[in-house]
């Protein structure tokens, strides 16, 4: 048994259900059954020529390949989940041999299983050859946190052992030759498009069960009705970021703009020479009819009508998808976009079903970021012909008639204030092939700093307005109020940092310079500029620390004074590189006359002696006492009243995370034992509970997506959610809706697809699933973490249209439509900015624009400051806060009570509702899903 903290017995009776419960943590009966269907629903048949697959009864197969023996359910990081078992490829064929679909050898794949460098010749293949006539070769890619994938051999390109094996079994000439891509991603498949090659089933990372199903589809035992997630092209170098992904450690320019994925493929490769697979692809064993749309309009939602026959000899199911093709206007769009989608129930042969898909005309406009349109700052529906095409993937749909709506005049749908204007992107990819040029200039939220006539003022490196593209900031450490800063990586010559000063009194003033120097002495490191006029100034530094010990990079030193002359009005002091530099921590800046006294009192002042006026406030219980977190159960009104008798410190601590209270916890929120507000633990991942102990593997989010199918993922949402209740959790670090914008990001598994509509529906329908069972989602990763390597620093440069209409629209679905109590802000920078620090991230859009009510949380162990993600609008920092850095920031002004009141209201009010949750009895599994015959080993 898990127990949780004691607590007040008030409180404790709020928890009466659960605590009275002996629950052992496990795997729920019946999860991996519905976890091998959803599998199968999911998984895509890319190939099949000549009608290979379904195998039958008289084909002898043999399985050939590592993955054959090693079949990969799940990626690692966050992703992982611990299983008591990952079925193979080579144990699930042998169970279909037994219920007589085929005949089986599983000496080719045995000898794998005992040699993981087992290498075949052509002696070993001809041999298995004289035994069977089918060949399955498994081809296994994994993937994770912290890691992105490789461009090369043995990730997206095949290794030359497998390369030789593939040529074995083509030149054995087995009647049948079959491959089953077992991998996190897209992966080459311009080796796999022969003739010689008959089949190719597309897998992913498909859970404990996977391995079943995908036996289950090769035998026709499910016909397969999955489809693809993202565009499988020719070459990786197809892809339009594929220029930029690798190529910088610091940043990625987003230079393709809206134009993502099928978006691109559509617009620029009209003539598909640059695609294998489309998105959307996946064949069955039967075929289906999709008949022309009828099209009529339900106030400002258009409703299209579409029905689908089962034309083929088989009962199957298909996905119908219907495509956009938006006028062009002033804004420009991609050739086609996914409007809606629908899947059919399981159809017997001659049987129709007509499904209703729903477009509202809101869906159709486009952010104009520039004022092209005549509307800067606004959704806008040009006006125009739209043409929609339905058909069952986004190479079909074209081939379709198109259904017709006119729009009449330019609507706007929607007024934004500026909140993310380009500021990073020099020029981005337009509809007709060129590039606009954007402005660029690295902006930060720091004022323009007021230099006194009478006392020193510090100002950190970090704090400037312009900067050189390349130029890095990292965090250093805790000191002080908060954590520390420096600026680095202006290792070249002409990197700069700019600063706007306005200068009140004219004249000469000293500046100190706070450095760091992991390298032998340096001479002259830097030219200075005021409003454009080199200063006649030398800085030497010497050596502070052992560069390769990382530690001593940071031992900063405060250089002597050198002084420089500074106009009246607005100055821009600009700090250029001469080629090698160091790390700058900060700089002080005093009238010249006076310095030395200045300088002092400043020295003395930031010993941090407390401020005169300044007082810690300290817990007030109301005359009638304290209120506990048990009684705003039944009275939230006094929420207020709650958070008033609540000292600074006390707010200060519950803005941070803690650690878990329940076995394999990824942290827990609230635990504050004085006002008896119990911990509510956080478990990761997107592909199951990840726990310490054995739980259901489900498919990845990027397979489980294929299904095109929201009501299943309800029912995986739904399935999950009794398990971690099972297992003590509270709330789902998950779903995470990130595009697929390169083929190579580690996490693209844990995302949904490269398509912001389909990854923000079936995202929305795993969160309603998870809240039906009383569990609270964490929506993630807030806002374009698109990339894992450097993952804490690299600058996503975007621009505002591109964020609007496809990072941030998944995000923007499941807020309106899921209503999640959680989100998670991400690592990288977003435009110059932590998005855990960008207000206009976390407070314009996401609280002002969207409603959000919930609670935002920082992305475990981020180098955002504390103090900045509460200005912010971040409510708890994550695994843990930083509660001296607030309350030290109060004491300098930089934050109020209110702050941290208006943070912790929120987060009350989302565990309030998590606490009711609680509350529920742990429902029993209902037989959602019909089990497939000889379902795997259920333990």
């Amino acid at each position: 048994m898990v127990k949780r903290s004691a607590f007040h017995p008030v409180t404790a009776l709020l928890f009466s259900v659960l605590l009275t419960a002996t629950v052992q943590a496990a795997v729920l009966p019946g999860n991996p059954v519905i976890s091998r269907r959803a599998a199968a629903e999911s998984m895509a048949l890319l190939k099949n020529r000549n009608s290979t697959l379904p195998l039958i009864p008289a084909d002898r197969v043999a399985a050939f390949g590592h993955g054959a023996v090693d079949f990969i359910g799940g990626g690692w990081g966050s992703g992982h989940v611990k299983t008591e078992y990952n079925a193979n490829l080579n144990e699930a064929l042998a169970r279909q041999a037994e219920a007589g679909r085929i005949r089986y050898c599983p000496e080719a794949a045995d000898a794998w299983g005992g040699d993981s460098k087992f290498r075949p010749d052509a002696a070993f293949v001809n041999h298995i050859r004289k035994q069977a006539d089918t060949a399955v070769l498994v081809i296994s890619r994994c993937s994770g946190e912290s890691k992105d994938r490789s461009p090369g051999a043995g990730d997206w390109l095949l290794t030359v052992e497998e390369q030789e094996l593939l040529q074995l079994l083509k030149k054995a000439k087995f009647r049948k030759l079959i491959v089953v891509l077992n991998t996190a991603g897209p992966v080459s498949t311009s080796e796999l498009t022969d003739d010689a090659v008959d089949a190719i089933l597309y897998a992913s990372l498909p859970g404990m069960e996977g391995a079943h199903a995908a036996a289950d589809l090769l035998t026709g035992t499910i016909n397969p009705s999955g489809k693809l997630t993202d565009t499988w092209a020719v070459a990786y170098e197809d892809y339009p970021s594929s220029k930029d992904f690798i190529r910088t450690a610091d940043f990625q320019e987003y230079e393709e703009d809206i134009f993502v994925g099928y978006r691109y493929f559509s617009t620029f490769d009209k003539e598909k020479h640059k695609v294998n697979f489309p998105f959307g692809h996946g064949l069955s064993y039967t075929m289906f009819e999709i008949a022309a749309p009828a099209l009529s309009r339900e106030n400002d939602t258009l409703v299209f009508r579409v029905p689908v026959t089962n034309i083929g000899d088989r009962s199957g199911r298909e996905v119908v998808q219907l495509y956009v093709s938006a006028p062009q206007g002033k804004l420009g769009k991609p050739a086609m976009e996914l409007a809606a989608f629908g899947k059919t129930r399981d159809l017997s042969p001659g049987e129709r079903q007509e499904l209703t898909l729903r477009v509202p005309l809101a869906q159709l406009a486009s952010f104009d970021d520039t004022g092209r349109s005549g509307h800067e700052g606004c959704r806008v529906l040009e006006a125009g012909d739209y043409r929609f095409f339905p058909g069952n993937s986004s190479w079909d749909a074209i081939m379709h008639s198109p259904v017709l709506f006119r729009q009449e005049k330019l609507q706007i749908i929607f007024r934004a204030s500026a909140r993310l204007k380009p500021s990073l992107l020099p020029r981005r990819l337009t509809a007709d092939g060129s590039r606009e040029a954007l402005p660029v200039i690295r902006a930060t939220a720091e004022k323009t700093v007021e230099i006194p006539h009478d006392r020193a003022i510090e100002i950190e490196a970090e704090n400037f307005t312009a900067a050189h593209p390349n130029t890095g900031i990292e965090k250093f450490g805790n000191q002080g109020r908060r954590e520390l800063r420096c600026v680095s990586r202006m290792d070249h010559r002409g990197r700069f940092v700019e600063y706007t000063l306005t200068v009140r009194q004219p004249g000469r003033y000293a500046i100190r310079f706070r450095v760091s120097n992991g390298r032998p002495a340096l001479q002259d490191i830097m030219t200075c500029e005021v409003n454009g006029i080199v200063q006649p100034l030398r800085l030497d530094v010497p050596s502070t620390g052992n560069g390769p010990v990382r530690g001593e990079w940071y031992n900063f030193i405060t250089l002597a004074p050198v002084t420089m002359k500074l106009p009246r009005g607005e100055v821009k002091l600009k700090l250029i590189s001469n080629g090698t530099f160091i790390n700058l921590d900060s700089f002080t800046i005093a009238p010249a006359q006076q310095s030395d006294v200045l300088f002092a009192a400043f020295d003395r002042e930031h010993s941090r002696i407390p401020l005169p006026g300044f007082h810690k406030r300290e817990r007030r219980f109301p005359p009638n006492g304290k209120i506990v977190y048990g009684t705003l159960r039944r009275y939230p009104e006094q929420l207020d009243a709650f958070l008033e008798q609540m000292s600074d410190d006390d707010l200060a601590q519950l803005l941070g995370g803690h650690a878990g209270s329940s076995h394999g916890s990824a942290g827990s929120l609230g635990a504050c034992d004085v006002f008896e507000i119990p911990p509510y633990d956080t478990f990761d991942g997107p592909s199951g509970v990840r726990s310490f102990d054995s739980c259901t593997s489900w498919p990845c989010p990027a397979l489980l997506a294929g299904s095109f199918d929201p009501e299943l993922a309800e029912t995986i949402g739904a399935a999950l959610a009794r398990e971690a209740r099972l297992n003590r959790f509270d709330i789902w670090l998950a779903p995470g809706v990130n595009i697929h914008r390169n083929p190579l990001c580690g996490r693209n598994f844990e995302y949904l697809s490269e398509d912001p509509l389909l990854s923000g529906q079936m995202g929305a329908a795993l969160a309603r699933g998870a809240a039906s069972e009383n569990i609270a989602v964490t929506v993630k990763h807030f806002a374009a973490n698109n990339r894992e390597h450097r993952r804490f620093q690299t600058d996503s440069r975007i621009s505002e249209r591109a964020l609007r209409d496809i990072y941030l629209r998944p995000f923007e679905i499941i807020v309106k439509e899921a209503r999640p109590l959680f989100l998670m802000s991400s690592y990288n920078l977003l435009s110059g900015r932590k998005t855990a620090e960008t207000p206009e991230l976390l407070t314009g859009i996401l609280r002002d624009e969207w409603k959000f009510t919930g609670t935002i949380l920082s992305d475990w162990g981020n180098n955002s400051d504390h103090v900045y993600e509460t200005l912010a609008g971040n409510t708890v920092k994550m695994e843990r806060g930083n509660p001296a850095a607030l309350l030290e920031a109060m004491r300098h002004g930089e934050l109020t009570r209110g702050h941290l009141k208006r943070a912790a209201g929120y987060l009350v009010k989302s565990l309030l509702q998590v606490q009711l949750m609680r509350e529920k009895q742990i429902k029993p599994a209902p037989d959602i899903l019909p089990s497939p015959p000889e379902a795997g080993k259920l333990k």
